[in-house]
């Protein structure tokens, strides 16, 4: 039955993804509920990071080109 209902909103989500509105009558309080939680963590943790100024993480250079220190 779990199977079945979860093939539904699939599909239902699938045809309707174009309007919100009514994806969301289909969707489960639940699974509403773990998405928000996933984007307040997201942002949690965006926030902790930091400002990233758009640039990736610099990563260490390979030992061979490493500068020598002596």
């Amino acid at each position: 039955m779990v199977k079945r209902i979860g093939a539904i909103r699939k599909t239902a989500a699938h045809v309707f993804r174009r309007h919100p509105e009514i994806a969301r009558e289909v969707t489960s309080a639940y699974e509403r509920r773990r998405r928000a939680a996933g984007r307040r963590e997201k942002a949690r943790k965006a926030a902790e990071a930091g400002p990233a100024n758009g640039k990736p993480a610099a990563a260490p250079l390979p030992a061979t080109l490493a500068p020598a220190t002596s």
